[in-house]
C-alpha cells in the first residue's frame, strides 16, 4: 500500500484489452500506472499489421471483430457497463458495424463490430484516454517482494518497485515468472493455474497490389486441413460512405490442428503451406506483394480458471493479481468483465474505494 499522501504506483504486465481497459480503469481512479509490453505494439491478440509502404493497408491478424452478444449472463452493473463501453467507443469513432456477410456462421443475433484504423486501435483508445505511454520491449522476468512493494525485474535486468503488479498475459508465461511472488503461491491456486490450456494457431496477413472482389466478406473454411477462417479486412471495413478500395489485405487463420501439429515448424514453411492452403481455397487470386505471418502459440482458451471470477489474487503483501480472458471469456466482453473485477479488487485492497 503507498504511503499516506504518496500516489499509489501499479504496474499492468501485458498490453492486451484487459491490460489497456485495466490501465485506463485505474489511472482514472487515481493511480500511477505504468504499463509494460514485450513486444513492439499494444493490443496483444487483437493487433493490427500494417503494409510496411502503405500505413493505410492494413490486417488485424488476432481478433476480426468485437461482438456484443445477444444474452445476458452479467450482473446489472456490469450490464450498464458493457453498454456504456460500446456507446463510447462508437461515439469516439473507434468501432462501427460490420455489414458484410460472414459465410458458415450461425445466425445468433449478435452485433459484430469493425474499426477503420485496425482493432488494435480499441487498445490504443484506453491508454491515450488515460494518457499513458506504454513501455514497448519491457519483459517481466522476475517479481519478489520487500515489505509491501513489488520488486520487478526486467529480462535485462532493471528493477523497479510498485504498489500492486497487474498480469494480464497468458496463464503459462504467469507460472513462467521467477521470483518469490510466484514461488510462493496458494497450492490450491496453483493447481487451477496449471489446468488452464490454450490452443494454438497460426495468422497469416496477405496484401495485394490492387482490389480483389469477393462474394463474401469473410468465411470459415470447412473443408480445409490447414484454414478455420479467412477475411477480406479491407471488405469488412467497407461503408457507404467509404471511398471505393484500390488495394486489398487478406486474413487467413490456421485450424487449431494445424497449429498444434506445426507449432515449432520453421515459419517460413508454414507460411509456404498455409500460402498454398489460401489458394486452393480461392482460386485465381493475384499474388501478394507482401505478406505477414504470426504464431499465436497462445490463441484462444480452451480451459479457463474455474467459476469465471474475472482475476485472481496471487500475494496480498505486495499485491500481485492475474487476470485476462483466462478468467471470464474469450472474448472482448470477457476481458472488460476481467479488468472491471480486477480494478475493483486492486483499488478495494489499496484502500482507493
Amino acid at each position: 500500500m503507498a504511503a499516506a499522501g504518496r500516489q499509489s504506483k501499479m504496474l499492468v504486465v501485458g498490453s492486451g484489452i484487459t491490460g489497456c481497459i485495466s490501465a485506463s480503469m485505474l489511472s482514472r481512479a487515481g493511480a500511477k500506472v505504468t504499463v509494460w509490453e514485450k513486444g513492439g505494439g499494444v493490443g496483444g491478440r487483437m493487433t493490427t499489421h500494417r503494409h510496411p509502404n502503405d500505413p493505410s493497408s492494413h490486417v488485424d491478424m488476432g481478433a476480426q471483430y468485437i461482438t456484443a452478444y445477444n444474452r445476458d449472463e452479467y450482473d446489472g452493473a456490469f450490464q450498464r457497463l458493457r453498454k456504456d463501453t460500446f456507446a463510447d467507443l462508437a461515439s469516439n469513432g473507434i468501432l462501427f458495424p460490420l455489414v458484410g456477410t460472414i459465410d458458415g456462421e450461425r445466425s445468433t443475433g449478435d452485433a459484430h463490430y469493425v474499426s477503420r484504423d485496425g482493432l488494435n486501435s480499441v487498445a490504443k483508445h484506453y491508454l491515450r484516454s488515460a494518457g499513458i505511454a506504454p513501455q514497448t520491449h519491457h519483459t517481466l522476468s522476475q517479481v519478489d517482494s520487500r515489505h509491501d512493494q513489488a520488486l520487478c525485474f526486467t529480462a535485462s535486468g532493471e528493477l523497479h518497485e510498485f504498489d500492486a503488479v497487474i498480469l494480464t498475459m497468458p496463464v503459462p508465461q504467469v507460472l513462467a515468472l521467477k521470483g518469490s511472488v510466484t514461488i510462493s503461491i496458494d497450492p490450491a491456486i496453483l493447481a487451477k493455474l496449471q489446468a488452464v490450456t490454450y490452443s494454438s494457431r497460426y495468422a497469416l496477413g496477405l496484401f495485394y497490389d490492387r482490389h480483389v472482389a469477393s462474394t463474401w466478406t469473410a468465411k470459415y473454411a470447412r473443408d480445409s486441413p490447414a484454414l478455420r477462417f479467412l477475411c477480406w479486412d479491407d471488405a469488412k471495413r467497407a461503408s457507404s460512405s467509404s471511398p471505393s478500395p484500390t488495394t486489398s489485405a487478406l486474413l487467413a487463420h490456421s485450424s487449431v490442428e494445424f497449429g498444434r501439429e506445426y507449432l515449432e515448424t520453421d515459419k517460413a514453411q508454414v507460411q509456404d503451406m498455409m500460402l498454398k492452403a489460401v489458394e486452393r481455397e480461392c482460386p485465381h487470386l493475384p499474388a501478394p506483394v507482401h505478406s505477414h505471418l504470426i504464431r499465436w502459440r497462445y490463441s484462444q482458451v480452451t480451459s479457463g480458471y474455474p467459476t469465471s471470477p474475472g482475476v485472481e489474487v496471487l500475494s496480498r503483501q505486495p499485491l500481485v493479481v492475474v487476470t485476462g480472458d483466462a478468467f471470464s471469456h474469450s472474448n472482448f466482453e470477457g476481458c472488460l468483465y476481467a479488468a472491471q473485477k480486477t480494478t475493483d479488487i486492486v483499488l478495494s485492497a489499496l484502500g482507493m474505494q
